[in-house]
């Protein structure tokens, strides 16, 4: 049996590798690249200890009792559309998974897939960008995978009409932030923290008018903070800490009127106090501490 299902696998990854993203597959190619993802990547108790000791949320392997003989929507972790059986929604958040995710993962053929979830594992190596080209893809959360290394994409991605929420932290972040995000017209949550991007924050990010919270802190960006940012009517947490950011506060920020929270401490902004500060009437937290401004509050 198992030597049947090897070869199974096998002619199944023959047959997917050259499929483009966008292939609908079946119930059960969906079930099969489900469980070439097990099979691609191992397991150690220690990947999610972050979990166990920070979170106190018990860690385990989510796929350890994954099985061909069952239905994949009855896996842990898995969630399927109940009127199609097309798989959805993927959580392995503290699953002590340890590994690389290749280019020609049968993840990337899931392409119903609306919410991905990878959280404190311990995956390494580079992240293909085919995880920003799944087309129906709405949250994606690669949060304290310590040794992967993430790029955007800089052509428009696949999810660009779908993504709401996209959460990056505590991982090799790299390069800048570039201009094809303001094709993320969908998007609400943008979390980019504890990383390593760098360059100057695009003015692209302007575009994208649905943001109701934007958080940047802790990376190494130059230059100032862009005033496109005061398209963002619907903001209301904005965070860019700890990055360094030169310059003045942009008075356009005084146009985000629903803003209820504001931190950009820790960076090297200048000039005097903003006094338009006064008229966010919906603000109740600001932290501009560690900059050079002067003045008085208003």
């Amino acid at each position: 049996m198992r030597k049947c299902l090897g070869l199974l696998l096998i002619m199944i990854a023959l047959f997917m590798k050259d499929l483009p993203v966008v292939v609908s597959l079946s119930h059960n190619m969906q079930k099969l690249a489900l469980f070439q993802i097990k099979l691609s990547l191992a397991t150690n108790s220690t990947a999610s200890a972050f979990c166990d000791k920070n979170l106190l949320i018990p860690s385990y392997s989510k796929m350890m009792n994954w099985s061909m003989s069952s239905d994949c929507c009855t896996w842990d972790g898995v969630t399927c559309n109940e009127r199609t059986g097309d798989v959805i929604g993927l959580d392995m958040r503290c699953s002590q998974l340890v590994g690389p995710i290749f280019p020609n993962s049968s993840l990337f053929q899931l392409s119903h897939l609306q919410s991905l979830n990878l959280d404190f594992n311990d995956l390494h190596g580079v992240l293909p960008e085919g995880i920003f080209h799944l087309p129906n893809l709405k949250e994606l959360s690669l949060r304290y995978n310590l040794n992967l290394t993430v790029s955007l994409p800089k052509t428009k991605w696949g999810c660009s009409g779908s993504l709401q929420t996209l959460f990056i932290e505590q991982t090799s972040l790299s390069g800048e932030i570039p201009d094809s995000i303001r094709y993320l017209k969908s998007l609400t949550t943008l979390e980019l923290l504890d990383g390593n991007f760098s360059g100057t924050i695009s003015r692209s990010i302007g575009n994208l008018t649905q943001l109701t919270s934007l958080f940047f802190a802790n990376n190494y960006f130059s230059g100032a903070i862009p005033d496109s940012l005061g398209n963002l009517q619907n903001l209301t947490q904005l965070t860019i800490s700890g990055s360094k950011l030169i310059g003045q506060i942009p008075s356009l920020v005084a146009n985000l009127k629903q803003l209820e929270t504001l931190y950009l401490s820790d960076n090297l902004l200048t000039d005097e106090f903003p006094s338009w500060v006064a008229n966010l009437k919906q603000l109740k937290t600001l932290y501009l501490s560690d900059n050079l401004l002067t003045g008085l509050l208003p």
